[in-house]
């Protein structure tokens, strides 16, 4: 009689302390982490016989910690990566996928049965063209190109955050313009779905709904709502009477959500074939399950609104406003490298009037606009940057001044580094003038070096920033220094001497190797190797073994392995992270974490200082 033993997580120490084997006829399954990430790899003695090793894996999840059940949130090529390393590690028993429901988890369902069919067949580098192969199954082949990109960007922003993990406090309206530049990818996607909606004929409208439009359309709805309430908390904080106007924002989206979910329940679309399959509560989630009704979550009192029009100023950075709550204000420092814009928000404390500002800068390498008009609750915001051209060069200092009439002026304080090239012969170098975050995709690497027949590769859609780096092939040996590994190499510029701190993000998975711990407990490890220059490779294992941290990891699908290191002079250097365990998949570098305003994703992405113009380069 076929037996299968399910190793879920809340037994694998049993399994792991190696007092617990099932017989020879019983197939063993080893689970995921319930959020889509290999729990561990079966032992090397359980590898030599893949005939009783199997998988149960999740693209779906009611319990706890938190559910993550109602459209899709586990992106094709994560589940390509958790597959391929399952297969390659002698998982090949049974596999058990837990769907939850059978909608809206098509594309994922029909991959996995692909995958699993021939695994050879889908490479890393041709998950994308399965997506578009598995479209033009469904649609009309002009249009299948445009709906693999909508469904694999909605899954991916899910990914980011996955919509009943979803709070008020996630996302912040004072650093990096996260919340609205988070918004704005949720926004281009539902724009594109609406265009194609109109372009779809009549006969796949109703299947187009299904798959396309309402995930991707419901989806930047949900997200939006809480863009638009951490938009609405913070501004009432500041007494903005914009403040409401994000609110507002924030309750029609929720409407819509209702009509695009009633729409989906009922007899209107496929003759009521799917009706109440679109029945899950998704918004104001408070704990692990499902509310009893869709609500919006809370937010501070709303501000009462000045009895004339008032004059507010807020800047990137910081969560105060002037003049009514500090005196003055700061930007964060430009420097040439970074040549950044940071923005000014002017806004009125009435919801009603007309303030006529002045803007002046008193050097004249800073931009600004001379005027800008506020009316009523409507902000205005405006980019300050900075002319590298006419700055004097080292640290410039300068003040920016807006007036209104009959109203208190703000000073606004700006700080600017400029350096003269500081690398030569190099295209191109990630870094800043001044300590600062430098933000590197995994992809961005200047060198790589493959050893011993593997080597990192790019993941096309892999990861939260859709390129993180892998290793193939598998299965691989762990190397330990100073054996020679497979190494990436990123040039950085580093503006001063000492002590750097990198965040290395990495997918979070779980375990790869086992050593015996003390009373014969088993710890397994996952480690990575990472380097400056020529300089000892030092060897950190990034599993979490903090069941908070391994909570916030699955929330938030990242570990962030911090590493420092000396760098004895300022100037050129090469960072290198080096394969030790060859399951880690690299996302994302983070140089100098520790000065990242508060925010979720932190710092974006640098861009790539160009050391030579276009001309040179020819």
């Amino acid at each position: 009689m076929p037996q299968i033993w399910v190793v879920f997580n809340e037994i694998v120490q049993f399994y792991n302390r190696g007092g617990v084997r099932p017989p020879d006829d019983v197939i063993m399954a080893i689970c995921d982490s319930n959020f889509g990430y290999l729990l561990q790899l079966p032992a090397e003695e359980d590898q030599k016989h893949p005939e009783r090793v199997g998988l149960y894996y999740h693209i779906d999840m009611n319990g706890g910690p938190w559910n993550d059940r109602w459209i899709s949130t586990r992106p094709i090529p994560q589940i390509w990566h958790q597959l391929y390393i399952a297969y390659q590690y002698g998982m090949r028993a049974l596999w058990i996928i837990n769907v939850g429901d059978l909608k809206p988890k098509e594309a994922e369902i029909d991959f996995i049965m692909d995958y699993a069919w021939d695994p050879d067949r889908i490479p890393y580098d041709k998950i994308g063209r399965w997506m578009v192969d598995w479209c033009e199954t469904i649609f009309p082949k002009e249009y299948a190109s445009e709906c693999a990109l909508l469904i694999s960007e909605y899954i991916r922003l899910n990914h980011i955050r996955k919509p009943e993990l979803q709070q008020t406090g996630i996302w912040s309206a004072v650093n990096y313009g996260e919340a609205d530049r988070f918004a704005a990818d949720w926004q281009k996607i539902a724009d594109r779905a609406e265009d194609l909606k109109k372009k779809m004929p009549s006969e796949y409208a109703d299947v187009f709904y299904q798959l396309v439009y309402y995930p991707v359309v419901a989806g930047a709805g949900t997200a939006q709502i809480y863009t638009e309430m951490a938009k609405a908390d913070q501004f009432a904080k500041q007494g903005r009477a914009s403040a409401a106007v994000a609110l507002k924002k924030a309750q029609d989206l929720f409407e819509k959500d209702k009509q695009l979910s009633d729409f989906y329940n009922s007899e209107e679309m496929a003759g009521g074939k799917w009706k109440n399959m679109m029945s899950d509560r998704h918004i104001g989630y408070t704990q692990w399950s499902m509310p009893r009704n869709n609500s919006l979550p809370r937010v501070s009192r709303m501000p009462e609104p000045t009895a004339g029009p008032e004059l507010g100023v807020v800047v990137e950075g910081n969560d105060k406003a002037a003049p009514h709550q500090i005196e003055s204000l700061t930007l964060p420092t430009f420097d040439s490298m970074g040549n950044q814009e940071y923005p000014v928000t002017l806004f009125n404390r009435s919801d009603k009037g007309r303030i006529e500002c002045t803007v002046k800068a008193d050097k004249p390498w800073v931009k600004v606009p001379e005027k800008v008009i506020v009316n009523g609750a409507t902000d205005k915001t405006f980019n300050v940057s900075i002319d590298w051209k006419t700055v004097p060069a080292g640290t410039s200092n300068a003040t920016i001044t807006v007036a209104a009439d009959g109203m208190k002026s703000v000073k606004i304080a700006v700080k600017a580094v400029s350096v003269s090239n500081p690398v030569k012969n190099v295209l191109e170098v990630y870094g800043s003038a001044v300590p600062a975050p430098i933000v590197i995709p995994a992809s961005g690497f200047s060198a790589k070096r493959g050893a011993n027949g593997a080597s990192w590769q790019k993941v096309p859609g892999l990861g939260r920033w859709n390129n993180a780096t892998a290793i193939f092939p598998l299965p691989t040996p762990s190397v330990l220094p100073p054996e020679t590994a497979p190494t990436m190499e990123y040039t950085v510029y580093i503006p001063e001497p000492g002590k750097v701190t990198v965040d290395v993000e990495i997918m979070p998975i779980f375990p790869d190797k086992d050593d015996t711990g003390l009373n014969g407990a088993t710890f397994r490890e996952l480690r990575i190797g990472t380097a400056f220059d020529d300089g000892p490779v030092k060897v950190t294992d990034t599993l979490s073994r903090e069941f908070k941290r391994l909570n916030n990891e699955i929330f938030e699908n990242v570990r962030k392995v911090r590493v420092t290191h000396e760098v004895k002079e300022a100037g050129l250097h090469k960072f290198k992270v080096v394969m030790v365990d060859p399951l880690v998949a690299v996302e994302r570098l983070v140089f100098y974490p520790e000065l990242v305003r508060k925010s979720y994703l932190g710092a974006p992405f640098t861009k790539p200082y160009p050391v030579f113009s276009a001309t040179d380069r020819k």
